[in-house]
C-alpha cells in the first residue's frame, strides 16, 4: 500500500538526511510523512532500503522524522517477519536511538516488532535482539516472551552464543529463559549439559547467579 509515493518519500529523505539537508527535511516533515504512513514496504530490498533512511535520518539528527519513518514498516514486519534481518541490518550500525514522541505509534511498533521478532527466522535472532536496541521501543517482557524463548533455545543448544548476548536487548530476561532450561536439563540428567557446565561453557550464567 502508498507504494510508489511512500518510496519515493523514503528515498528523498534518505538522499537529504545524507546532505546534512536537516532544515529541509523538519520543514517538509508533514508532507514526507504523509506520503510514508500509508506506505507498506514489501520485499528485502524495500525494508532495507527503508532501514537505510531511518539510519541516515538517526544519524542526521532527525529523530523524530526517523520515527515516522520507522512506525509503519514495523507494522509491514509484523506480517512479513521474513524479511527482518534486511531491515534490523542498518539500524544496527548507528549507535543513535529512536526517540518516539507519539505514544500511540510507540505502543503500536512495540507490538508489531514484537510480532515480527517472534515470527523471524531463528537463525536472526541474535542480529535481531542486538538491532533492537536502536529502536527506542517498549517492549515489557510479555511482549517479548514469544522471542525470547525461541532465542534461549538457541542459546542452551549453542552456549557459545553467549558472547553475543552483551549486546541484546533484554539480555536478563533471555539470560534468565536459559539459565532455567539448562537446569531443567540438568534435574533431568542431560548429559550435553553437564559436560557443558563441567567445560565452563554456562560460567556466564553462574556468575550472574553468584552476584549479589
Amino acid at each position: 500500500a502508498g507504494g510508489e509515493a511512500g518510496d519515493l518519500a523514503s528515498r528523498a529523505l534518505a538522499a537529504l538526511a545524507v546532505a546534512g539537508e536537516t532544515e529541509q527535511i523538519e520543514s517538509n516533515a508533514d508532507e514526507f510523512l504523509d506520503a510514508l504512513v500509508s506506505y507498506r514496504p514489501s520485499g528485502e530490498g524495500e525494508f532495507a532500503r527503508t532501514a537505510e533512511t531511518a539510519a541516515a535520518l538517526l544519524n542526521a539528527g532527525s529523530s523524530d522524522v526517523a520515527a515516522g519513518v520507522v512506525g509503519p514498516a514495523l507494522e509491514a514486519l509484523a506480517g512479513s517477519p521474513e524479511f527482518c534481518s534486511g531491515f534490523a541490518r542498518p539500524l544496527a550500525s548507528t549507535s543513535n536511538e529512536l526517540r518516539w514522541s507519539d505514544a500511540e505509534a510507540l505502543r503500536a511498533g512495540s507490538a508489531a516488532w514484537a510480532t515480527a521478532l517472534a515470527g523471524a527466522p531463528e537463525s536472526d535472532l541474535p542480529t535481531l535482539f542486538g538491532a533492537t536496541n536502536s529502536l527506542g521501543l517498549s517492549l515489557s517482557p510479555d511482549l517479548l516472551t514469544p522471542a525470547v524463548e525461541r532465542l534461549a533455545d538457541q542459546w542452551a543448544a549453542n552456549p557459545q552464543l553467549g558472547v553475543q548476548s552483551r549486546s541484546w536487548y533484554a539480555a536478563d530476561q533471555v539470560q534468565m529463559a536459559v539459565a532455567v532450561k539448562v537446569a531443567t536439563a540438568l534435574e533431568r540428567g542431560d548429559d550435553r549439559q553437564s559436560q557443558a557446565l563441567l567445560r565452563g561453557d554456562w560460567s556466564m550464567l553462574t556468575a550472574k547467579a553468584d552476584s549479589p
